[in-house]
């Protein structure tokens, strides 16, 4: 070696060794935690929600699947589905004891829009209770088509008393 040139007794750069991906740092720790525990809130609040609305889908389908060629009976139909709704919805209410117009409005209640309107009711009301009524195909489609609007629009009514699910009538 030439003892002139002391640049050639230098060592080159040494660079840092790389650091390893694991163990985990605690704050990659905590952020996997909370993403965990927010994915299983998320899922948890899905799947209460969908169980919720489980009534709701099962009465749509319900009324879809409405084929009676009379009218009448349609209507009737119509009227049992809206009840058992109802009543799912709302358990504390006597839907059964109430006549239909009673429980139209009060099922208008219950909603932030009005599915039977005064019209309808009234039609219902003249040809429901009457043995030589002649319903036309009409008064049956606009009956179905306000239910299945009140079944997937109505407002479920928590108490906040009460525990988690249970309703109060609206």
């Amino acid at each position: 070696m030439n003892a002139a040139d002391p640049l050639e007794q230098l060592r080159d750069i040494h660079l840092p060794e790389a650091i390893p991906w694991w163990p985990l740092a605690p704050g990659w720790w905590l952020l996997a935690f909370l993403t965990i525990g927010l994915l299983a809130l998320a899922l948890t609040w899905f799947l209460r929600r969908r169980r919720s609305a489980r009534y709701r889908r099962e009465a749509l389908a319900a009324l879809q699947q409405l084929s009676s060629s009379e009218p009448d009976e349609t209507i009737h139909q119509i009227s049992i589905a809206l009840r058992r709704t109802a009543k799912t919805a709302f358990p504390a209410q006597r839907w059964e004891a109430l006549p239909t117009a009673a429980m139209l409005q009060q099922l208008n209640r219950c909603n932030t829009d009005i599915c039977f309107g005064s019209e309808l009711i009234g039609r219902l009301s003249q040809t429901l209770y009457r043995s030589d009524s002649n319903v036309d195909q009409a008064l049956a489609a606009d009956y179905r088509q306000a239910a299945g609007q009140w079944i997937q629009n109505h407002r479920q009514a928590m108490s906040p008393t009460a525990p988690l699910g249970e309703t109060q009538p609206c």
